[in-house]
C-alpha cells in the first residue's frame, strides 16, 4: 500500500471550474483507493478551508508551504492530473517531488504499473 498525493489544477476563474477540478481529483483518488492505495487529495482540504474566515488572508504560497508541500513529502508517490503543467501549485508540487526523489506519475495506469493494485477491493 502506497500513499499517493493527487496533484493538479485547483484555482479557476469560476466556482464551476474549481468544482470540476475538485471532481477530477476526487474521481482519480477513488481509483487509487480502489486499487488498494491511500490517496491524499489537497483539493478537497483546500476547498473546505479556503472559505473559512480564519484563512482568508492565506495566499497560494501559504497553502503550498504550510499544507500541501509538507503533506507531499510524507507520500510515496505523486500523481499528476491533466492540465497540471498550467497550474503554478501543481508545478511546484511536481518540482518538490523530483527534489525529494518521490516518484512522479502522469496516469493511474502508470502508477499501478509501478505499484500494482492490492487489497480486497482492487480490480487489477
Amino acid at each position: 500500500m502506497k500513499i499517493v498525493y493527487i496533484s493538479g489544477p485547483y484555482s479557476a476563474k469560476t466556482t464551476e471550474e474549481v468544482a470540476r477540478h475538485v471532481a477530477v481529483a476526487e474521481e482519480t483518488a477513488m481509483q487509487v483507493l480502489h486499487a488498494g492505495h491511500v490517496p491524499i487529495v489537497p483539493h478537497r482540504i483546500n476547498q473546505k478551508w479556503m472559505d473559512d474566515e480564519r484563512f482568508l488572508d492565506y495566499t497560494l504560497n501559504d497553502w503550498l508551504t504550510r499544507l500541501c508541500l509538507p503533506l507531499l513529502e510524507k507520500c510515496d508517490a505523486i500523481l499528476m492530473l491533466p492540465g497540471w503543467e498550467l497550474s503554478v501549485g501543481a508545478v511546484m508540487e511536481s518540482n518538490r517531488a523530483v527534489e525529494e526523489s518521490i516518484p512522479v506519475f502522469y496516469s493511474v495506469d502508470a502508477l499501478l504499473s509501478a505499484f500494482p493494485a492490492r487489497g480486497k477491493n482492487s480490480s487489477r
